[in-house]
This record gives structure tokens, C-alpha cells and sequence, in this order.
């Protein structure tokens, strides 16, 4: 089916991106799709976990397409790919919800359940017709937004996705519970969790299918998903809509400090992004813990992100650590900063950086090499990139130096250096000994135990008034 040439890619891209586009723009748990070329015909099955092609159909002898446009068209909605959990809001609840939620009259409003973590009445939420994203059809395409919860007479945080289905990864409402449990700042509450309930027919089959014998490109692993609704209690402002850069700071630090006590819980979240971080109440919240494991189990390293460490990028195998997590709070917090605030830079040298720097797009087993790059040169950090926000340049030129030591290890003769000068009894000798190369290095890396050395930066730097 999948052909490698220019033609047959166009064709692939442009198919997919129907799907996508429906998939959406629709609540629905799959889609079908066909494929006509010529004189035959293909008929394709969307879902979260990939597509589903049938051998081509010689439509003018065949009647096989015909026949399923007639099943097809028999059908129920969830064998058409229709989510049929969620229906339209009765008129009074739904002029109602659009009030609370600031929508306009003529905003389609949707209904749906959510069984509550305290295993009382499940919570009714209304919600508007969704908003078409970019999201490829396979994955864990998360639509989250604020809703009004009918029976609480508020708004809420509503999370709709397809959890992955894995050993280690645990549902993400039962990380929040035992966050909530163990009090853990700068969390939110989980209200409301569970898996959909729904047909079979309107589970993914991808993966179920992948193993058989007619599938082709044997041996490519398709992880399960499961879709999966959660309803937390605050609805956080967005981390780029901070009002000055001391707040995106300290809702970084705020996000750092829960991390640091999850991961005391045994928890590692996996996934810190500038989307993962919220402002409510001028308070930093780290939320989407639908990736988070146990610190128990070695598990590989995700496919290659933005924000994910120089480490991980440039190695798919390396095991995912808490470190690899707070060196992502620092290229959030670059990243946010320069993309959302005035800086020095150039619009051209700016997406210049943005692209070398941040682009993972892997080649092999390995994305780029510009995260690590930057660290051991630190070229464009300059005193005079944030005009006015010295403090600023200090956190993160104090951040990207203990990071550093992960990319630019000393060589023979640093090392030299470091074992004649430990001789030294001399204080102002000993005062050079600190400034080598192989001392710095091992001191980064005894800092990096834990999360002290990357809160003290923090909160050393937001104390100051240099903003």
C-alpha cells in the first residue's frame, strides 16, 4: 500500500490529513475513509492507534464496495465511528454553559459524563463543539478546555484523550490521587476520571491487528491506547500569557517544587512542556501527568520532543531521569522568554536559533545536536540578551552551567589539572582549584543528585529585584 515515491508520499500526506482534519473536528472514536485510484478502490479505517487498509477492491467487477457503503449506511452511530457518550446539551443547560463560559449564542454546546474519584454521581459537564487542531490521527490526540460542571454550578478543567495502554504508565487520574493524597503543592485536584465506556467496535484495533499475518511492515511496534476523560478543578492560564518574567519564573520554580515531591512519592512526570505548566491565582501549576511512571521502572525515552534534554534527543535508548526532566524546565524557560518577551535578538536570528536549537526531528535512532551544542558553547547567552532583566540572564546562564556538564566532559590534561591541584594548601590556590574544568564538572554533576542545587537557583534569582 505505502509506496516510496513522491507521488505516492503526497498522496499519504493528503489522505491522512482528511483524517486528521475529521477526526478533530468531530467527537468520534474512529473514522473510514476511501481510496479510489484508478479502477480499484481501498477503504481505510482510522483510529488513534494508526489505519487499517484493505487489499484493493476492483470496484467495476467487485461489489464488495458497494456492499459496505450499504452496511455502512445500516449501520449505528458507533459503527460509523461516532462517540456517542457525547450528545447535544439540552437548550436551557446549554444557554447556561455558554454564559458561564463566555461563548457566543450560536455555539454548539455538548454533553457528557464523567464518573467522579469519590464514586459518587458521575459529573455532567457541557462543553462547545471542538476546535479543529493539527493532530496527526494516531497518538493521544488530548483535546483539554474549560467546561461547566452542571451539578457544581462552576467551571472545570476537561481533558479528553487516549491514554496509552502500557506497562508502567499509569492512568493519570490515579497519579493525581496519589498526589492529592500526599498533599502535593502546586497540583490540582482531580475531581472526576475514568476510562470511556463504550463499545467494542469503537475501541482502537490497530494494535489488535498489527500481528496478523497480512499486516504489513511486520514487527512495527503500535502501543495500545485507551480513551480516557479527566476533570481537574482549576482552569489555568496558559505559561505564555505570563505578565511579567518574573511570574513565568516562579511558575516554573512552582512547577519544579511539585515535581520534587512527586518524584520523593516514587513519581516521575516525563513530560514537562510549555503546555504543562499553567498560571492560576499567580501560583504555577504543573499539570498532564498522563505520561508519569513509577522511579522504579527503566523505561526508554519517548519520541523526541521540544523540550525534551540534549540527552534524551540525541539518544532513543537512554532511560528517562528526574534530571532530564528539570534540564526541560530550563529550555522551557528559555524558549518561553524569547518567543513571548523582547530580547535582543533579531526575528531572523531568533527563529535561526529556535530551529538549530530546538528542532528534534530524529535522523536514525537520534534527533539533532543543537541542545547539547548550546550548552557547551552558550554562544547566544549573553548579559545583553534581556535588556533590563539581569536576574533573568543569571538564572539561566546559571541553569545551562550545571547542565553543561552533562555534554562537555573534561579531557586528559583537565583531568591532570584536577589531581595536581588537590595538593594545593594555599587558599588562593585552592580558589584557582575551583575555577578548573574537571572540578566544575564533578561538582555539576554531585549537584544534579537531587532537585536542590536547580530550586536554590530559583529562588536565589526570584529574591532578587533585578526584573
Amino acid at each position: 500500500f505505502v509506496r516510496d515515491t513522491n507521488k505516492a508520499k503526497d498522496t499519504l500526506g493528503q489522505i491522512t490529513a482528511y483524517a486528521a482534519a475529521q477526526l478533530s473536528s468531530q467527537y468520534r472514536t474512529h473514522a473510514f475513509s476511501v481510496l479510489i485510484v484508478r479502477d480499484f478502490a481501498r477503504i481505510i479505517r482510522w483510529d488513534r492507534e494508526g489505519a487499517i487498509v484493505t487489499d484493493p477492491i476492483p470496484y467495476n467487477v467487485d461489489v464488495s464496495l458497494a456492499e459496505f457503503f450499504y452496511r455502512f449506511s445500516k449501520a449505528p452511530l458507533e459503527l460509523r465511528g461516532v462517540d456517542t457518550t457525547v450528545s447535544l446539551a439540552p437548550e436551557h443547560e446549554a444557554v447556561l454553559a455558554r454564559a458561564k463560559l463566555n461563548l457566543s449564542s450560536d455555539t454548539r454546546m455538548f454533553k457528557a459524563s464523567v464518573p467522579t474519584t469519590d464514586g459518587r454521581v458521575p459529573l455532567t459537564l457541557i462543553f462547545p463543539t471542538p476546535v479543529s487542531l493539527p493532530i496527526p490521527p494516531a497518538g493521544r490526540a488530548t483535546r483539554a478546555f474549560p467546561a461547566y460542571d452542571v451539578r457544581g454550578e462552576c467551571i472545570v478543567y476537561f481533558k479528553d484523550s487516549w491514554r496509552v495502554s502500557s506497562t508502567g504508565i499509569t492512568p493519570e487520574g490515579e497519579t493525581y490521587a496519589k498526589l492529592n493524597q500526599n498533599s502535593v503543592p502546586n497540583i490540582p485536584t482531580c475531581l472526576a476520571c475514568g476510562d470511556v465506556d463504550c463499545w467494542p467496535e469503537q475501541e482502537p484495533k490497530t494494535s489488535e491487528y498489527s500481528t496478523s499475518s497480512w499486516a504489513c511492515r511486520q514487527g512495527t511496534k503500535i502501543t495500545p491506547h485507551i480513551h480516557y476523560r479527566l476533570v481537574l478543578d482549576i482552569v489555568g492560564e496558559r505559561l505564555t500569557n505570563f505578565s511579567s518574567s518574573r511570574e513565568l519564573v516562579r511558575a516554573v520554580h512552582d512547577a519544579i517544587i511539585a515535581h520534587q515531591c512527586a518524584w520523593v512519592l516514587g513519581i516521575l512526570h516525563r513530560d514537562i512542556s510549555v503546555g504543562n505548566i499553567v498560571i492560576f491565582l499567580l501560583q504555577g501549576y504543573l499539570i498532564d501527568w498522563d505520561l508519569a511512571k513509577s522511579v522504579d521502572i527503566d523505561i526508554p525515552r519517548r519520541i523526541a520532543r521540544t523540550f525534551m534534554s540534549a540527552h534524551l534527543v540525541e539518544d532513543s535508548a537512554a532511560l528517562h531521569t528526574f534530571v532530564d526532566d528539570m534540564e526541560s524546565a530550563f529550555w522551557v524557560l528559555l524558549w518561553t522568554c524569547l518567543m513571548f518577551s523582547k530580547s535582543t535578538l533579531s526575528t531572523e536570528r531568533r527563529s535561526i536559533f529556535i530551529r538549530d536549537t530546538f528542532d528534534v526531528t530524529a535522523m536514525g535512532n537520534c534527533g539533532g545536536q543543537g541542545k547539547g551544542n548550546f550548552l557547551r558553547s552558550q554562544r547566544t547567552l549573553t548579559p545583553e540578551l534581556f535588556p533590563g532583566r539581569s536576574s533573568l540572564y543569571d538564572l539561566l546562564q546559571g541553569l545551562a552551567d550545571l547542565f553543561k556538564c552533562r555534554y562537555d566532559k573534561p579531557n586528559d590534561l583537565d583531568w591532570a589539572a584536577l589531581e595536581k591541584s588537590q595538593s594545593f594548601q594555599d587558599p588562593d590556590l585552592q580558589a584557582i582549584f575551583q575555577t578548573l574544568p574537571a572540578y566544575k564538572y564533578l561538582r555539576a554533576h554531585e549537584q544534579l543528585g537531587n532537585h536542590d542545587a536547580v530550586i536554590n537557583l530559583f529562588t536565589k534569582h526570584l529574591a532578587s529585584s533585578s526584573w
